[in-house]
Parts: structure tokens; C-alpha cells; sequence
């Protein structure tokens, strides 16, 4: 009986899945980060030659990289805490992955349905980032007293 390679081809989605399910989610903050994961080990078993091939040719993804350089460059100059930086990076890395992982969906779903992706992972970072601003101005002094 010869051995068969098992069909992974849902993988890509079930963790797309679980990243947002983990986002939304309080009890299952370490989900993004084991989707992550999951989807780098699958670009690497699932043809990672052609997979990075297409990674390097899209404009999008790679600026979607570069934000999260952004972060780190920012994070850099604005703290003095090693330790805690260190600790920060290490979360947000899986993430890292994200765009990457994204050139997988792209081969196996429709292209609007790839841009419909990005627009829901557009608004998510949005909303977030709306909130986090509200919580921000109304505890504002609070805030900046801890600051201090």
C-alpha cells in the first residue's frame, strides 16, 4: 500500500478562520497566533519555492510586511523597556507570517473573495483602532497620568 499525501487544502482557510475567531474573541487570545503558525508551516510544506515567488510579485503583500516593520521601528524609538519590547515583538511576529499565508488563500480562492479578505482585515485593524482611540480620550487623563 503506498502512501498518500493528504489533501490539505482546507488548512488555509480553517486557520483564516481561527486568526479572526481569536481576534474577536477574549478566552481565545493565543488563536491568531497558532493560525499563524499553522499557515507558515503549510506555505513551507505546500511548494514554498512557487508560493514566495508569488509573495515577492505582489505590491500589496509586501507593503502589508512592511507595516509590521513599521511597528517595530517605532517601537524602537519610543521606549526604553527592552524587555517589554522584546515581549511585544514576540507576539505581533506570527503576524508577521500573515501576508505570506495570504498567498496561499490567493491560489485558492476567487479574487474577490482574496480582496473581500483584505477589506475585512482593513476593517478589523479600523475598528480596533477606532476603539482603542475612544478608550484612549475617554480616560484621557487617566491615560496620561500612567504615562507619567
Amino acid at each position: 500500500m503506498k502512501w498518500r499525501k493528504p489533501d490539505l487544502s482546507p488548512v488555509p482557510l480553517v486557520c483564516l478562520g481561527a486568526a479572526i475567531s481569536g481576534m474577536l474573541l477574549e478566552p481565545a487570545r493565543a488563536m491568531p497566533s497558532i493560525a499563524m503558525i499553522v499557515m507558515s508551516a503549510y506555505v513551507l510544506i505546500e511548494t514554498p519555492a512557487v508560493h514566495f515567488r508569488k509573495f515577492f510579485r505582489d505590491p500589496v503583500l509586501i507593503v502589508l510586511t512592511l507595516v509590521f516593520f513599521v511597528y517595530v521601528a517605532s517601537a524602537l524609538n519610543s521606549t526604553e523597556d527592552h524587555a517589554y519590547l522584546m515581549e511585544r515583538i514576540r507576539i505581533k511576529l506570527p503576524f508577521l507570517a500573515l501576508p505570506v499565508a495570504m498567498v496561499v488563500l490567493k491560489g485558492k480562492i476567487t479574487p474577490a473573495k482574496f480582496c473581500s479578505m483584505l477589506y475585512l482585515f482593513l476593517l478589523l485593524v479600523t475598528v480596533t483602532a477606532v476603539l482603542i482611540t475612544w478608550d484612549f480620550f475617554k480616560n484621557f487623563k487617566h491615560v496620561i497620568e500612567l504615562y507619567s
